[in-house]
Order: C-alpha cells, then sequence, then structure tokens
C-alpha cells in the first residue's frame, strides 16, 4: 500500500546547490595550509578576534600589507607585514624583520572564520596563538 505525499513543498527544495564543502571553499593548498586559533583581541580593529580560527598557508610569498604568522624568539606573533620598512606591524609594536630577534615567517593568513562559540575540539595549547 503506498500512501500519498501530503503537504506543500518545501521552498528549500528549490535552492539545493549540492554537497558544499568548506575544506575546497576557504583552503588554496590542503597540503601547505594549516588552522590556528588566535588567543587575543589585539587585531579586533581589522575583524579578528580571540577564538577566531586562522587558516594560515605556508610557503606563500608574504608580501607587503599581507597577516602573516611569525616565529619570533620562538613565539607565534601575527602582524601585518611591511617588507620595504623591513618590519611586522603587530597591534602593540613594530618588530624589525632582521636584528637580534630570531625571526621567520611561518605562514599567510589567507581566512579568518569567525567563532561565535568554542570549539571544544581546538585548545589554546595545541594551536593557538
Amino acid at each position: 500500500m503506498s500512501y500519498p505525499i501530503q503537504g506543500w513543498p518545501s521552498q528549500a527544495e528549490d535552492m539545493q546547490v549540492g554537497v558544499l564543502s568548506l575544506d575546497s571553499l576557504l583552503i588554496d593548498k590542503p597540503a601547505a595550509s594549516l588552522f590556528m586559533r588566535c588567543d587575543t583581541n589585539e587585531f579586533s580593529t581589522v575583524g579578528i578576534h580571540q577564538g577566531d580560527l586562522l587558516i594560515v598557508e605556508r610557503g606563500r610569498e608574504a608580501k607587503t600589507g599581507d597577516l602573516v604568522v611569525c616565529a619570533v624568539d620562538g613565539e607565534f606573533r601575527i602582524g601585518f607585514l611591511d617588507v620595504e620598512a623591513g618590519q611586522l606591524a603587530t597591534a602593540t609594536e613594530r618588530l624589525a624583520l632582521c636584528g637580534p630577534a630570531a625571526f621567520a615567517i611561518e605562514g599567510v593568513v589567507i581566512r579568518s572564520i569567525r567563532c561565535w562559540h568554542p570549539i571544544p575540539e581546538l585548545s589554546p595549547s595545541s594551536c593557538g596563538l
């Protein structure tokens, strides 16, 4: 015995677009990309807040104006790169790219994702900045 389909058709049926993969939408080079979580509000003026996820691409050429992740004296820092001035501008200071500090650009931030609720799988010690 079959039953007739009852009710109104869903408006969402007209809007189906297939499978959506955030990986393919947000990550250009999966093998060279990693996620980090921002643990400061220093960059809230540019829209990056504490708890946001940053997608960092290693191996991308960093240019002036890029938001980059750097290792400065063994500590991860994020800041805007100024190649001409030879500086990394963090929210609170300008760091020289050469000099006494051990400095290495680890990657370029290509995306940031706002997290409205905490993600328990991502502990600050495992991927925080």
